[in-house]
């Protein structure tokens, strides 16, 4: 019993992990291949609480963590081969519609904190009055 359990276990989940890679590698094919894709990678890169389902939402409808796609904003080192223009390095025009890449805004230096009158680091330093 123990045996069968195993072997059906492991056959289940390789054919899972087989189904959860094919949208990291593969571009879509057609209408579902595409939205399971952008259900799924809002998993990923958007709202990891949400759409864990890979080929349905009926469960993630169920436990109440569906959320619609929309634009999903995926990082440039995570992007998938096939949806980035090799030469300009941005979302393939037929994929623009369903995804961005999420560039890391530049951030602003904020200013130094004064500690009683001096600057962090100037410790030794005498407060003047």
């Amino acid at each position: 019993m123990l045996l069968w359990f195993t072997l059906g276990f492991s056959v289940m989940y390789t054919a899972y992990e087989l189904i959860h890679r094919r949208p990291h590698t593969h571009a879509p094919r057609g209408w579902y291949s595409r939205w399971t894709r952008r259900h799924h990678f809002l998993h990923h890169y958007g709202s990891p609480r949400k759409n864990h389902g890979v080929t349905s939402p009926i469960w993630d409808i169920v436990f109440r963590t569906y959320e619609k796609p929309s634009l999903v904003r995926v990082p440039p080192k995570h992007a998938p081969a096939w949806l980035m223009d090799e030469q300009t390095g941005e979302v393939r025009s037929e994929y623009a519609a369903d995804y961005e890449i999420a560039r890391k805004r530049r951030r602003i230096p904020a200013r130094e904190p004064q500690i009683m009158g001096r600057t962090r680091g100037d410790e030794k330093s005498p407060v003047l009055p």
